[in-house]
């Protein structure tokens, strides 16, 4: 069944031993009256697998957001950089830096102050006197110009 679901031979073998070993430490204690097999043994493989891949999935787009706000592959990777790589790095700082020069004086300020002040969205509009809204819209902004930036080729 596991392995219909895409399950991996060897992840499959430990999925099922440790869906085995949970139901038993589950009876053990009281917690389940009786064991009906195979469908619960079955259901218990299916859920650990599950929440297997989720755990693995969420882990993936984490390293993927960490790197991509950093910028840089993440940390535990090998740090080997191109003179290639490092041109098209600095281009792409030089023109965020350029896209980020036109935005309005008030628009750089809500976008520094978001990531170098400790507060929240919340205490920081307060404190700059403008709506939760307008602070997330201006930081979004921002962001999309930069974004666009940095996303640009010389053709």
């Amino acid at each position: 069944m596991l392995l219909s679901r895409g399950v991996r031979l060897a992840d499959a073998k430990d999925v099922a031993q440790e869906a085995w070993a949970r139901l038993f430490q589950k009876w053990q204690s009281g917690q389940l009256e009786r064991i009906e097999l195979p469908g619960l043994v079955i259901r218990q493989a299916l859920f650990l697998a599950a929440d297997s891949r989720r755990a693995q999935e969420r882990s993936a787009d984490l390293l993927t957001l960490r790197s991509r706000a950093a910028g840089s592959p993440p940390a535990d990777a090998p740090r080997v950089e191109s003179p290639e790589a490092k041109l098209l790095a600095a281009e792409a700082l030089s023109r965020a830096r350029q896209a980020f020069a036109t935005c309005s004086p008030r628009a750089r300020e809500v976008f520094v102050r978001v990531y170098l002040d400790n507060l929240s969205h919340a205490q920081l509009a307060e404190s700059l006197g403008i709506s939760l809204q307008r602070l997330r819209q201006t930081l979004c902004e921002v962001r999309a110009k930069l974004r666009a930036a940095m996303e640009e080729t010389d053709e």
